[in-house]
């Protein structure tokens, strides 16, 4: 049981990365000092990848 809670939050994860279409690898950098939640409360989602490139 333990498991496939495990995986269906994994799941979860993976669809709000996939449809912030921002990279892992960035997503985590901006979590090492600020809450995952503080990047998904931004207010134009369509606008972090480039964001992200200039930063």
């Amino acid at each position: 049981m333990m498991a496939h809670g495990e995986d269906s939050l994994d799941l979860g994860i993976k669809v709000r990365q996939r449809s912030a279409t921002v990279p892992v690898t960035e997503v985590t950098k901006l979590g090492s000092d600020r809450p995952f939640l503080t990047v998904h409360s931004l207010p134009s989602p369509l606008s972090w990848p480039t964001q992200l490139s200039r930063g």
